[in-house]
């Protein structure tokens, strides 16, 4: 039985193949942002987690957050993203995609309409401060819809490294 006298522990999920990042975004969370994380190493282990809580077998809190790699082993990102958009539990939750892939204006708007994500992230990803800022600006936008393509393609999310040949991170 849940103990409502505490206050609710955020969570986020993220779905990242590569393990050093996956690291590093879970250490950020617990230690510097204090959120929990929920971390899955490829599509295989999200989507399994989806059945639980579609079947309402999982006791765990739902994140209000999903940080998705696009591109990883068994199902990619962007078809995770678009069964949470199904799943009456989790349907509004913030979605953020991130690649360090460039996606080709066709895939991109695929995974725009698949996704339906607040948020699309370039890696390497932004220092973390400006990242936090983009995953809370992600879940305050989950309170509006989420990007069109032509949003997609119109807003940016500011990118504070100073190598100019950096591409800018697109939202």
């Amino acid at each position: 039985m849940e103990d409502k006298s505490k206050p609710n522990k955020r969570v986020w999920m993220v779905v990242e193949d590569e393990p050093s990042l996956r690291m590093m975004l879970s250490t950020a969370m617990m230690f510097i942002w204090g959120v929990e994380p929920l971390a899955f190493a490829d599509g295989h282990n999200a989507m399994a987690w989806l059945d639980k809580v579609e079947t309402r077998q999982s006791d765990m809190p739902l994140p209000e957050l999903a940080l998705l790699d696009i591109r990883m082993p068994g199902p990619q990102g962007h078809e995770i993203a678009e069964r949470l958009r199904k799943v009456p539990a989790t349907q509004n939750m913030a979605i953020v995609m991130m690649t360090a892939y460039r996606l080709d204006p066709t895939e991109r708007e695929t995974v725009i309409r698949m996704a339906k994500p607040q948020a699309m992230l370039s890696k390497p990803l932004l220092n973390l401060n400006d990242l936090k800022q983009a995953l809370d600006a992600a879940i305050k936008d989950t309170r509006v819809e989420p990007l069109t393509p032509k949003q997609a393609l119109d807003t940016t999310i500011k990118d504070t490294r100073t190598d100019p040949s950096t591409p800018e991170k697109t939202t």
